[in-house]
């Protein structure tokens, strides 16, 4: 067993720290740079990779060539940021006092624990099948909407019920609509960023994300003390992301970058 230093984070080495710090010696040596470089690839899979990466990026820099200080002050980039703040802000914001408002059912620490696997769990299996779905179809705004749409909605539902069950089932189709955007969301930023931009894009785009995750819980806390509910601190962040939703309606993406590969390696 784990002291309680150990349970506090004091900073011992735990057996749950195990498994990270092996799959990090793993991957620094089994990961390569490069497709060319990776030796569980044959030659032939290695040459069309590589290929297929710098067509796509070509074809990116046909439209949009940016620097790093411009990609700061990009509309588009700019834009995910706002999402992305939103989509944190739920995930933490939620998950920061989830285990709490299940307690509040009557449930021991034990059974506490097995309810909250729920709604991560539904959401693990929707991120899969969502992300796979939006590549079959290669579209990514009716997805995102779809799902931001259905994250708002859970949520907010989750904060006017009462009934535990029925509670539970919101924060599932929540937790569902949530964790389905993130393979949709991911994947409109690398579209058009590219090289250095992409890069710092991307990053950029993260730190959005960073902020929100760190205000949300905050926030909420907040809203409770002052309240003594997370209703209304559960009603704002739906409404946060439905007007995510309001920005990704109106976003510029281009679905022919994504095809265009295909064309010129044929």
């Amino acid at each position: 067993m784990e002291s309680s230093d150990c349970a506090a984070g004091s900073g011992c080495f735990c057996s749950r720290d195990f498994p990270p710090i092996v799959l990090g010696i793993v991957t620094w040596f089994y990961l390569t740079e490069r497709p060319a470089e990776a030796k569980w690839l044959d030659a032939d899979e290695r040459r069309w990779l590589s290929d297929r990466i710098e067509t796509e990026h070509a074809s990116k820099r046909q439209q949009l060539q940016l620097s790093v200080v411009q990609t700061f002050f990009n509309p588009r980039v700019v834009a995910l940021g706002l999402v992305c703040f939103t989509l944190a802000s739920l995930l933490f914001g939620v998950g920061f006092f989830f285990p709490t408002i299940v307690k509040s059912f009557g449930l021991t620490n034990m059974q506490t624990g097995w309810v909250s696997i729920i709604p991560p769990a539904a959401g693990a299996a929707a991120m899969i099948w969502w992300g796979r779905r939006s590549d079959r179809k290669m579209e990514r705004k009716g997805h995102l909407l779809a799902a931001m749409t259905l994250a708002a909605a859970g949520v907010a539902a989750a904060a006017v019920l009462d009934d535990p069950v029925l509670k539970m089932v919101a924060f599932t189709i929540s937790a569902v609509g949530l964790n389905a955007c993130n393979p949709v969301f991911w994947s409109l930023a690398p579209s058009f960023l590219t090289g250095a931009s992409a890069a710092v894009g991307i990053a950029y785009i993260n730190s959005f994300a960073a902020l929100g995750a760190f205000l949300s819980p905050w926030m909420m806390g907040l809203v409770k003390d002052a309240t003594g509910s997370y209703m209304y601190g559960l009603l704002l962040l739906g409404a946060l992301v439905l007007g995510a939703a309001g920005i990704i309606l109106g976003f510029a993406h281009d679905v022919r970058l994504e095809h265009a590969p295909e064309r010129q390696m044929a």
